[in-house]
């Protein structure tokens, strides 16, 4: 294994033992993490000033 599907592996695993304690699917926790990396990339963007986020897909994903 390469060292990136290793630290991918060992968040994918982190993420599942955190969806386990909340008593949540890994899946939608999987979602968020992933939206949120989104976020945070989008936001150190050199175009973040250009850049318009709409809610709505996160808040479905509470809304489940």
């Amino acid at each position: 294994m390469t060292a990136n599907s290793n630290i991918a592996r060992e968040r994918y695993l982190s993420i599942q033992r955190l969806a386990s304690d909340l008593g949540r699917p890994t899946d939608e926790l999987l979602t968020l993490y992933v939206m949120e990396g989104f976020i945070a990339r989008a936001s150190e963007s050199v175009y973040s000033d250009q850049l318009v986020l709409k809610g709505g897909m996160l808040m479905s994903t509470f809304a489940e």
